[in-house]
């Protein structure tokens, strides 16, 4: 059994130790990024203390995490697994003020990964150092098996309950930090526990509209002896990665080469993009149709949906009928920028729907323009509905009272990462209305009537619901919930 164990975890990692050597460039930071590092097997948050320093003196925000069962956290073995580690930096994620750069070291890749998958809308990009990133279905211990090259796995002694394991102390620092200098093996020495088992064999389960549409960052540690060069290729070339950099260390860059990985880590940041995403225009349109103009108007509202969509500009483009109420219709569009929705505005198809509301309407169109608070991605927003579903789409408009709009924002905020992962929700949304702060609307896709229900009863929305029951200018908060049944475009999975 203990052999077998061995073999099993024979790239189980890591000392979340990387080192890098990169090019001395220090280009001035573009913004400040909020960095959330999370540390691998057999550490503890102290590694990150040099490049903490560095990345916080370039005006950066840097969240370190300490994992379950790790550092001074005394969480028993048994009670730990990826899900663990996993939850406990969703919540360290969940009080920073918008996205983030989250970084994973070693076993960490197993973490963060498996948190994009759960939060992605929350995550600006993924850094592997030296990580282990795994396919969906695959356990760290399903990787291992893969790296033959790995000095570790003859190295592991795991303990008689077989809850933990052990590295060979004569070996320790050989095989995660022989090129750092004699003060930083003392620490590793010095800090060292051994490492909870069961979190090893936690599989991922990963979605293109989720972790595959995170943008993903992978730094290659070219003398690693616990994840091999080749191990990392080959993962990085499952995951399509496109941007790579290397470091010619062996498994440890915040402890033997900390201000070069700094320097790195800044530079990824500053690499990014303008955040297309926070410049996306979303308007919302309400049209009520009288009934012997239902059919043509209706076809009018699809032609505009189905064409929109085909703009590589275009990030949502859906029309609804309200359920209690089929005459009256809903027109929910995102785009890239302001020009292009003024483009698909002047558009014929566009131009067809406002001759006809000259006399088919009951009232005039109502506009309305929103800011989404929780950036999705364009694969995000277009997430469909499985054939079997019956899908139901919730929109909630909320008008706060003056002084507690923060209030909403922090409490729902809070809670959007658990939202989205109830399986029963295809997407989910809070937006602020372009013309006063004080006003929202929630977007929440369902794949059907049970999963409203139960989302109504899921203890983390009781924050909210309190929220809505004592702090909004009009009760009960019911009165402005729309509950709405797409028509356009209709895309099963």
């Amino acid at each position: 059994m203990k052999k077998t164990i061995v073999s099993l975890l024979s790239t189980a990692t890591a000392l979340s130790i990387a080192a890098g050597s990169i090019n001395d460039e220090k280009d001035p930071v573009v913004a400040p990024q909020t960095y959330v590092l999370v540390h691998g097997a057999w550490q503890a948050p102290y590694v990150w203390d040099s490049v903490q320093a560095d990345l916080s003196k370039s005006g950066n925000k840097v969240v370190v995490v300490e994992l379950p069962g790790h550092g001074s956290d005394a969480t028993p073995p048994h009670q730990l697994s990826l899900d663990v580690y996993r939850d406990k930096v969703i919540d360290a994620i969940s009080k920073a003020d918008g996205n983030v750069i989250l970084v994973g070291h070693s076993m960490g890749g197993m973490v963060i990964t498996d948190v994009a998958e759960k939060i992605p809308s929350k995550i600006r990009k993924l850094v592997y150092i030296g990580a282990f990133l795994p396919s969906s279905g695959q356990a760290l211990t399903d990787l291992s098996y893969s790296d033959p090259d790995s000095k570790l796995g003859p190295l592991l002694i795991p303990s008689a309950d077989q809850l933990t394991l052990d590295v060979k102390r004569d070996s320790l620092t050989y095989l995660f930090i022989n090129d750092g200098s004699e003060a930083a093996k003392q620490q590793v020495l010095n800090h060292y526990r051994a490492e909870p088992a069961i979190p090893f064999t936690g599989k991922v389960t990963l979605t293109r509209e989720n972790f595959g549409a995170v943008e993903k960052v992978y730094i290659k540690t070219l003398q690693d002896m616990v994840i091999s060069p080749g191990l990392q290729d080959r993962m990085i070339a499952g995951a399509g990665i496109k941007t790579i950099y290397s470091v010619n260390t062996s498994h440890s860059p915040f402890l033997s080469r900390p201000h070069e990985l700094s320097d790195l880590l800044l530079k990824i940041g500053k690499q990014e993009k303008p955040d297309r995403l926070n410049s996306v225009v979303a308007r919302l349109i309400r049209y009520e149709v009288q009934p012997e103009f239902q059919v043509a108007f209706r076809q009018a509202v699809s032609d505009y949906v189905f064409h929109s969509l085909k703009s590589e500009t275009n990030v949502l483009s859906e029309a609804y009928h309200e359920q209690a109420d089929t005459t009256v219709l809903w027109v929910i569009e995102r785009w890239s920028n302001k020009n292009e929705l003024d483009k698909a505005s002047k558009s014929s198809r566009f131009k067809a729907i406002e001759s006809l509301s000259r006399s088919s309407l009951k009232q005039p169109a109502k506009m309305i323009y929103v800011k989404d608070l929780e950036p999705l991605s364009k694969q995000q927003w277009r997430s469909v509905a499985q054939k079997q579903d019956q899908p139901l789409t919730i929109m909630l408009f909320v008008d706060a009272k003056p002084g507690t709009e923060n209030n909403f924002k922090e409490v729902y905020r809070t809670v959007m990462p658990q939202f989205r992962s109830e399986p029963g929700v295809i997407s989910y949304q809070l937006s602020q209305l372009e013309e006063d702060s004080t006003q929202f609307v929630t977007y929440e896709k369902f794949r059907n009537e049970d999963a409203f229900q139960y989302h109504l009863n899921f203890p983390p929305i009781q924050p909210v619901i309190d929220y809505l029951n004592t702090s909004i200018k009009k009760q009960p908060f019911e009165t402005g919930l729309h509950r709405l049944i797409e028509f356009a475009p209709v895309i099963r999975q």
